[in-house]
């Protein structure tokens, strides 16, 4: 069964992510593969925003590189790109959150963390290096995922009655 996506949603505004980092134009490649991750794996149509059914906000928390291994004379042999987003999807008619995956309050998850590992080549860059965009598509997918409706993502079920809970955890319906 392919992408089934939440009730009412058929079409999509994705604005420019924010970026709260000191690297510039990421906001720009990561909305980008978002938008492009939506057009090939959903039926949903990316629209302005006053003829969209949701808004989809982002903002990049993080980005850094860290190194990894080094060389006998300092030279990087291994590094890696760690991206954290957050996302928001609202209702484009109300301004009602769907959902809303970040820090602060009102969030239902916790934010999107990706680790991109790579071996640069001399003054090689993660961005150079092609690293943020398999990190991006790879944060890309898992948004779309988020659009996907409730009732097919797998849900723990609840604990039988007969078995005791622990102490200071209350039973849900």
């Amino acid at each position: 069964m392919g992408f089934v996506p939440r009730p009412g949603l058929r079409s999509i505004a994705v604005p420019v992510f924010e970026n709260k980092t000191l690297r510039r134009e990421l906001e720009v490649s990561l909305t980008q593969a978002v938008i492009q991750e939506i057009q090939q794996r959903t039926p949903l149509r990316v629209a302005p925003g006053a003829r969209a059914d949701a808004v989809l906000e982002g903002t990049i928390l993080d980005f850094r590189e860290q190194v990894l291994v080094e060389g006998p004379d300092d030279e990087v042999l291994e590094s890696q790109a760690v991206i954290t987003l957050a996302v928001r999807l609202r209702d484009a008619r109300t301004g009602r959150v769907i959902f809303a995956y970040g820090a602060g309050p009102g969030a239902t998850g916790p934010p999107l963390t990706e680790v991109a590992e790579f071996v640069p080549g001399r003054g090689e860059s993660a961005e150079s290096a092609g690293t943020t965009g398999e990190a991006f598509r790879d944060l890309a997918a898992r948004v779309v995922f988020l659009l996907e409706r409730d009732t097919l993502r797998p849900r723990v079920p609840p604990l039988p009655a007969w078995i005791p809970l622990p102490e200071g955890l209350e039973r849900r319906p």
